[in-house]
Parts: structure tokens; C-alpha cells; sequence
């Protein structure tokens, strides 16, 4: 029975290990945001191209990241993007910007494509804030007519009642 239990768990252990021995895109982009979201720019470094410290700091220097969602990797030869969502907190409520994070393969493994995944973020980040522009025009032009509504209701009411109060003076 040990025999068996001992197979077994070195299969599990051989089956860990079988592939490429290098974390699958989906990790090394948890990893990287993660970095991100504690603002550890050495660790993101590591997680990352060579000419991306610059992204990195824009990245990091950004509205403080709450929570961090990645959706299923689509994996090439030599590329990939991992769907992600950065949850941050603005005024009374939570933004969550969607993007692709993009990686590219190196030799020693996943590394993050920054300058890539930059300008998704900065698409995406445009994107979010023209919509909360727009819901937040709505929102001011629907509370505008409405106070218009109220303002044309006194006014009126209140020519109604000098209107009467004339009438009554003139009699």
C-alpha cells in the first residue's frame, strides 16, 4: 500500500514538472500585477521586458489597484495575452478597467510585454473614463431638466398668483 501511495505522489510530482518547468502566462501575470499592486517595481522588473522600466513606473506611479482579475491566457508560439481586470476605488464606488495583459516568450520563460500592456491599459483607461463622462453628463442633464421643471412650475405659479393678485387690485 505505501508502494502504491509513493507512485502515486511521484507521478503527481513528475506530472508538476512535465513541460516547459516555466510558469504558465496566467502565473507570471498574477505575479506581475501583483508586483504592480504593492508598487515593488524591482519585482515587476523581473516579471517583465528589459526596456519597460519606464511603463513600469507609469504603471506604478497609477491610481492604487483594489483587486486584480485575470481570465483565461490565449497562448502562441512566441506570444500571449491574458484578459485582466483592475478594480480601483473612486469617489463612493469601484472602477474595473479591462484589458489584455501581453506577454512574450523569452528564454528563460513568460516575461510581461509592459509597453504592450501599457498601451492596452491606457486604451482601456481612456475608454472607462469617456464612459463615466458620459453617465455622469446623463446623469447632470437629467438632474438640470428636472430642476428646469421645477423652476418653470414656480415661475409659473408665481405669475398665476401676481396675475391674480391684479386682478383683485383692479376690481
Amino acid at each position: 500500500m505505501r508502494g502504491l501511495a509513493a507512485l502515486l505522489m511521484l507521478g503527481l510530482l513528475v506530472a508538476a514538472g512535465c513541460g516547459s518547468g516555466t510558469p504558465r502566462p496566467e502565473v507570471v501575470t498574477a505575479e506581475f500585477w501583483e508586483a504592480i499592486r504593492a508598487r515593488d517595481i524591482e519585482a515587476a522588473a523581473e516579471l517583465s521586458s528589459e526596456s519597460s522600466h519606464f511603463q513600469l513606473e507609469r504603471m506604478r506611479d497609477g491610481r492604487p489597484i483594489d483587486e486584480v482579475l485575470l481570465g483565461e491566457a490565449l497562448i502562441g508560439e512566441h506570444s500571449a495575452v491574458v484578459r485582466t481586470s483592475l478594480a480601483t476605488s473612486v469617489n463612493d464606488g469601484r472602477v474595473h478597467t479591462t484589458f489584455d495583459t501581453h506577454l512574450i516568450r523569452s528564454d528563460s520563460g513568460w516575461i510581461v510585454d509592459a509597453k504592450a500592456t501599457e498601451r492596452a491599459l491606457t486604451t482601456a483607461l481612456f475608454a472607462t473614463s469617456m464612459q463615466q463622462i458620459g453617465e455622469a453628463v446623463g446623469q447632470g442633464v437629467e438632474e438640470f431638466s428636472e430642476a428646469l421643471e421645477q423652476g418653470a412650475a414656480e415661475v409659473s405659479r408665481a405669475i398665476r398668483e401676481a396675475l391674480e393678485e391684479f386682478e383683485k387690485n383692479r376690481e
